[in-house]
């Protein structure tokens, strides 16, 4: 995906200009141009330039997310006719497979000119959208991305004098919170009164009975353990909470009904 360098209207645009690396002479490098409405809080994570692809990285926190997605992240490529497609494929996937493990809920999407190349071994869990043909009766311009059923793609006419087609893509992508119903759980509450009067009761309590009454260190262990499950569900109180798919695991849960 060779870059033009114009500038549009209400777009940011990201470079990863071609370095000597390359071995070309001729021709652009590899960029991005990212909906100011969309996103304006991006950062570049990676670029790099050799004989067998280009690479651009920008990872992107758009102002609207669903909230299992932490950030989106395009890598752009250009993988030249002359490139080495295992080589290249290698070296995309060293990216994508970087990002995944500091960004593990990152919505990864890798798009650009392949030249008949294929991420299917490199990034077997990733999917591919694009299903016609981008230049004349090649695909060459593909779409990975490690989100299942994320779009819809459609072609539109080339931009300008170039001979490949764009790509449209429709998001498909539907929300755990639509996805899957919110389950309702019953917790305790272990308030600071609430444990006051637990280890009132434990305070009161003639603990040698238990040891008169069994015979065995398994059958004391079991009664200890039920008399204190059976203190607790007798004076803590408790609550229903409501988890819902998409909640965190490292974040409260504030949607609540009392019992």
């Amino acid at each position: 995906m060779d870059a033009c360098h114009s500038r549009l209207n209400n777009y940011s645009l990201v470079r990863g200009d071609r370095s000597e690396q390359s071995g070309k002479r001729h021709g652009g490098d590899v960029c991005a141009y990212i909906n100011t409405h969309w996103c304006t809080n991006f950062v570049i994570k990676h670029t790099s330039c050799t004989a067998d692809v280009e690479i651009l990285c920008v990872q992107c926190r758009p102002f609207y997310l669903a909230r299992e997605i932490s950030c989106v992240v395009f890598i752009v490529i250009y993988i030249p006719p002359s490139g080495d497609a295992n080589r290249a494929t290698e070296a995309i996937a060293s990216v994508a497979l970087d990002i995944q493990q500091t960004k593990p809920e990152a919505a990864i999407v890798i798009t650009g000119d392949f030249n008949g190349a294929s991420l299917h071994d490199a990034l077997p869990t990733y999917v591919q959208y694009v299903n016609f043909n981008t230049r004349g009766r090649s695909c060459l311009d593909l779409l990975y991305s490690n989100i299942k059923d994320a779009y819809k793609t459609t072609s539109l006419p080339p931009i300008g004098r170039s001979d490949h087609t764009m790509i449209y893509c429709l998001p498909t992508y539907i929300r755990k919170l639509e996805r899957q119903k919110a389950m309702i759980k019953t917790i305790r509450q272990w308030t600071e009164d609430a444990a006051e009067q637990l280890g009132g009761c434990f305070a009161c309590t003639d603990w040698n009975i238990f040891d008169v009454t069994t015979t065995n260190i398994n059958e004391y262990t079991k009664v200890i353990t039920d008399y204190i499950k059976f203190c607790e569900e007798t004076i803590i109180p408790t609550k229903e909470i409501k988890i819902y798919p998409n909640n965190r695991p490292w974040v409260p849960t504030t949607s609540s009904m009392q019992s």
